[in-house]
């Protein structure tokens, strides 16, 4: 997994490196109002000459983030065919609506189209936490991203939504005595080695390392079954519910191979796994906002 992963986040950063320059370069240029040529800029700053900078750049971001936060974006549940209830489509829509308000999902799309207006990139995410301190009852939650320079999509994705990436990461560099403090039990660092491996030189700073979450998707096989019920279970269903259907005189009439896709998050550094985490859904949970989208030579 370490390998693999070294591998994949240098083709991440590879390939979003333009992006992410042009992200900061417009972050300062719009919001600091850093709008002058680094050369001017010094000339002037030599010769004693004033930098003027009308800086017209927020009233035009805030106008479209405004615009985005009085026609809220939400999520909407709809039947699809004569099959569906919708009822069912309608007690969705109120569970959707409660993770929304609980989790407080409008700064999380703010935040997203405030970055995607600023800088062209924004995420927000998908999590699951406990619902209080003392229960074992799970919560959905949607959470913002604050800097969407920590996140390294799939470098081959298309889809506008996520929905093909096979693998993301989600770096932060953590100080040396916040990184032992929270993982007291990781492999002891040697702080102060002059020499990394080229894979590794990336993941180290001057007292700081870099912790990823790195997402991976992938495919599984298995197997499902068409009982004499039109019923389809699967491999998991049926040894468990065997007894039952036998005793009811129920059998597998069809048995055929299937695909799913299989999510997991592994919380690593460049020397070790610190954390494997499964996670219970088909796609990668971190949501991406983009402004316009222009390809050019690849």
């Amino acid at each position: 997994i370490i390998h693999e992963a070294l591998e994949q986040f240098d083709a991440c950063q590879e390939v979003w490196e333009d992006n992410q320059l042009r992200y900061e370069e417009d972050v300062k240029f719009a919001r600091l109002g850093e709008q002058w040529p680094t050369d001017d800029a010094k000339q002037r700053s030599d010769d004693g000459r004033p930098m003027l900078t009308v800086n017209r750049m927020p009233a035009f971001i805030r106008q479209v983030v405004n615009d985005a936060r009085q026609n809220k974006p939400q999520i909407k549940v709809l039947p699809q065919d004569s099959d569906a209830d919708p009822q069912t489509a309608e007690v969705y829509n109120g569970i959707i609506r409660n993770i929304e308000a609980t989790s407080k999902a409008d700064l999380a799309y703010d935040t997203a189209i405030d970055c995607s207006a600023t800088g062209g990139i924004g995420y927000f995410r998908i999590g699951i936490e406990y619902a209080d301190e003392d229960t074992f009852a799970m919560d959905v939650c949607i959470d913002r991203v604050a800097n969407p320079l920590t996140v390294y999509p799939a470098a081959n994705s298309t889809a506008a939504a996520s929905t093909d990436w096979t693998h993301c990461f989600v770096t932060e560099m953590v100080p040396e005595d916040e990184f032992e403090a929270t993982y007291p039990n990781a492999e002891k660092i040697d702080w102060k080695a002059t020499t990394l491996d080229e894979n590794e030189a990336s993941w180290f700073s001057k007292n700081e390392i870099r912790v990823a979450e790195y997402w991976k998707r992938e495919e599984e096989e298995y197997n499902i079954h068409l009982l004499d019920t039109d019923e389809i279970v699967t491999d998991e269903m049926w040894d468990e519910l065997k007894d039952d259907y036998e005793a009811l005189g129920i059998g597998i009439v069809k048995t055929r191979k299937s695909t799913r896709k299989k999510v997991t998050q592994y919380i690593m550094t460049a020397h070790e796994v610190l954390e494997t985490n499964e996670w219970p859904g088909q796609y990668i949970p971190i949501i991406p906002v983009y402004g316009e989208e222009v390809v050019i030579d690849g």
